[in-house]
């Protein structure tokens, strides 16, 4: 039988003798940074958290930086739950996310947007990250608190809900830390010296989990993406700061494509794994004409199964063994943990999968128990073919744009707040490999696509607003009188 607490320990221990090391931790540009000398910052957030008596659930609004990364190992070791909140939120759904929790502290480095502060200040006890850091006191590590609390809410993670405000996926720490273990004896079995783990990622995305961990436990280097620029445009940070570990969704590897069709192979890639989205086989191909790396994995997950389940190790022979459905498989199941497919639609047993959503009403249907053992519901439509599995896609209304998941009803759903828009549907379109977003909805006098995008705005994230709005007169009605999407969907052509 596994040993939670064994497990848990072993991991937090391995951490923090990395912070007494003069291995680079943080690496931006010409700055580095070694674990050791980020200690003394990783101290004063400990100091801080650990004068409460428990550091309960602390939300974090702030830019990458050696002070972020210091602060989310910190509230771990205090035992204290990280909630992550991306600055593209707009205050309106943040206070709708928050309602659902009790914050102990709201902690931030700015806010650009002053109306947000309004709202926040209001609401929650804020402080600002750099009165922290002037804390004089720098204590011994400390992890008391945490002890003997492995299946403490390490992490809340929002997901787009269909009512319009996200779901909150309660993540524990023994969730986390077991899917870790099963990531390194899987995909790091090599090659863990020298890492340097490029982070293209807002930390409020599932995906920094899956860099932040493994950089953390091996000692390696996380190499921020900070202007829009770096993030949009990766090619340039990657080797500028000599990033060796790219771990992405295949937008990323899309948007390269076309801003660098002749691009000269890159030499010091050690791993590239890509998660997210549907991978397509050009974007593998690619890759493999770009990138000289050693290492090409897919893997698939989700946020409520602490990431990463399943894996396939790429090869070049994937582009022509996979014609047929053109996507690169999601490979095979971590050892350990469970698969069913049910109706086409694929279910995820084991031990990284979540207690479950903050509210217990999202769990129908989603979460559920067989011999005491969590089981999950991705909704995802999978084949097995060639002794793996191919995965074709979400099932219903969840969509994934950009590697963010995405409910067209919550889209739907903040449309219908906005004047004279009392019905809205969304769908989404795949051009050139790329998914996007498209909105119907009933035309009417002074309709202006540009309007309801900037209004849209302060509903939900810029990822979330269609990229195009149409105004019909009429929908299309199937047999049963309802709206046919089917129908609906060919009122536009890419």
């Amino acid at each position: 039988m596994i040993n939670k607490y064994k497990i848990c320990i072993d991991y937090y221990f391995k951490v923090i003798k990395n912070f007494k090391s003069k291995k680079v931790f943080y690496k931006y540009n010409k700055v580095s940074i070694t674990y050791l000398d980020a200690s003394q910052k990783l101290k004063k957030f400990l100091n801080f958290l650990n004068k409460k008596k428990n550091s309960g659930n602390i939300v974090v609004y702030c830019d990458k930086s050696i002070e972020l990364y210091c602060l989310i190992q910190a509230i771990f070791l205090s035992g204290g739950t990280f909630i992550p909140i991306s600055k593209n939120t707009p205050a309106s759904r943040i206070v709708s996310m928050l309602d659902e929790i009790d914050i102990d502290f709201f902690i931030y480095d700015n806010f650009d947007d002053q109306k947000i502060y309004k709202k926040i200040a209001t609401k929650y006890n804020i402080i600002e990250l750099k009165k922290i850091l002037k804390d004089q006191i720098s204590p011994k590590y400390e992890i008391k608190n945490y002890i003997g609390n492995y299946n403490q809410n390490a992490m809340i993670y929002f997901t787009s809900g269909s009512t319009g405000v996200p779901k909150g996926t309660c993540i524990t720490h023994f969730n986390y830390i077991r899917d870790f273990y099963l990531q390194k004896n899987n995909l790091y079995k090599k090659n863990t010296n020298d890492l340097i783990f490029g982070d293209y990622h807002e930390t409020s995305f599932s995906i920094f989990f899956d860099i932040y961990f493994p950089a953390v436990y091996f000692g390696s280097a996380l190499s921020p993406a900070k202007t829009f620029f770096e993030k949009t445009e990766i090619i340039s940070h990657l080797k500028k700061n000599k990033v060796n570990t790219l771990i992405t969704v295949p937008s990323t590897i899309q948007r390269i494509s076309e801003l660098h069709q002749n691009i000269l192979p890159i030499n010091n890639i050690e791993i590239i794994i890509i998660t997210g989205e549907t991978f397509y086989l050009n974007q593998l191909k690619y890759i493999f004409n770009s990138f000289n790396s050693k290492k090409i994995f897919n893997c698939y997950g989700s946020t409520e199964l602490s990431n990463w389940v399943f894996y396939h190790d790429c090869k070049k022979s994937d582009i022509k063994k996979f014609i047929k459905y053109n996507l690169v498989p999601i490979g095979k199941l971590f050892k350990g943990l469970k698969y069913s497919i049910k109706k086409k639609i694929l279910h995820i047993g084991g031990d990284v999968v979540s207690n479950g959503y903050l509210l217990s009403s999202q769990n129908k249907n989603k979460f559920y128990k067989i011999k005491n053992i969590n089981w999950y519901n991705t909704e995802d439509r999978v084949e097995k073919y060639g002794g793996v599995l191919i995965c074709k896609g979400r099932n219903k209304n969840i969509v994934k744009v950009f590697g963010y998941r995405v409910d067209l009803s919550d889209v739907e759903s903040n449309m219908r707040k906005i004047k004279n828009i009392n019905e809205a549907y969304c769908l989404k379109y795949n051009k050139n490999y790329r998914d996007i977003l498209v909105a119907f909805i009933k035309k009417y006098k002074g309709f202006n696509q540009k309007k309801i995008q900037d209004e849209l705005k302060n509903y939900i994230p810029s990822y979330m607003i269609p990229k195009k709005i149409l105004a019909v007169k009429k929908f299309p009605l199937n047999i049963n009188g309802k709206t046919d999407k089917k129908k609906l969907s060919s009122y536009y052509t890419l």
